[in-house]
């Protein structure tokens, strides 16, 4: 099982996940800086949900917004861990967030889980479009193939 992850699991890395599960991987993804489960209903955001249905035929509508305490108790069967920002470039990390009162990534330190940094654009909530989004969409499946090519 892998694992990707980004701020708020509600874009990023829920279109990671469905593109790998896509070519039949088994794949769980989380966030791990905002707490945005009751903003976006627990799903993800519904341009992402949109777009990935009219451009790929992917529904992720029925994919539910995870944080680290949700999938702390697979972390045993994880084998890969891909973050998909850059974690030093986090301020502040919501406490809903954090392990043991720790970034999700300095628990993975902590407990000697290795994981490999790839920076996909931010997409920016306030000024998103679907443009925007859509060319995030297509570097994460980019990366994706490139992953398991």
């Amino acid at each position: 099982m892998d694992l990707f992850i980004c701020w708020a699991n509600a874009q990023r890395s829920q279109v990671a996940e469905a593109f790998a599960k896509k070519i039949g991987k088994n794949i769980i993804s989380c966030a791990s800086v905002e707490d945005k489960k009751e903003k976006y209903k627990n799903k993800p955001e519904k341009i992402v949900t949109d777009l990935m249905k009219q451009n790929f035929w992917i529904n992720i509508s029925e994919q539910k917004i995870c944080y680290p305490s949700d999938i702390i108790d697979k972390l045993d069967e994880v084998e890969n861990i891909y973050f998909l920002y850059e974690p030093k470039d986090v301020k502040k990390v919501d406490e809903k967030l954090l392990i043991n009162w720790k970034p999700f990534w300095e628990y993975l330190n902590f407990i000697w889980k290795k994981y490999k940094i790839y920076k996909i654009k931010d997409p920016d909530e306030d000024i998103n479009t679907k443009n925007s989004m859509l060319e995030i969409i297509y570097d994460i499946e980019k990366l994706i193939n490139k992953i398991y090519k």
